[in-house]
């Protein structure tokens, strides 16, 4: 009888695939991927705003505007050390959601300045532009 020795190699985690940045309309789906190699595998986690939101190498979901933020993956094999990549995810308001909004002061440049500040957010899905023709002479 012979005993014959085992070897197990462990390999720490490292990505081999990271999530790139996205810049997407509301509504359109955000796809991130993240794969790892290690032995033994490496579980993949990803984190939004410090919490987990998935496992696995693909993260998919519609998207919308409170959405936007850093997505990270994490690769874990129980050895070494965590590996992680981040990546962004901007969310755009849809443009058929445009409204223009115009003056309703007697002094235009006094409206355009309070709205002008608002020309860039988007309030549950309305992006507010304000209108060209708000100042007139």
């Amino acid at each position: 009888m012979s005993c014959g020795t085992i070897f197990f190699i462990v390999v720490a985690p490292s990505l081999t695939t990271h999530p790139s940045n996205l810049t997407i309309d509301e509504g359109e789906g955000a796809t991130f991927q993240c794969v790892a190699t290690g032995n033994p595998d490496p579980k993949i986690t990803w984190i939004n705003n410090g919490k987990i939101v998935a496992t696995g190498e693909t993260l998919s979901f519609k998207a919308n505007r409170t959405n936007s933020g850093e997505y990270s993956c994490l690769a874990d094999n129980g050895f070494d050390a965590i590996v992680n990549a981040s990546a962004y995810l901007n969310v755009l308001c849809k443009s058929e959601n445009i409204i223009t909004v115009k003056s309703q002061s007697n002094d235009p440049r006094q409206s355009l300045s309070e709205l002008a500040a608002r020309e860039v957010r988007c309030y549950q899905g309305v992006f507010i532009r304000v209108s060209k023709d708000v100042i007139s002479n």
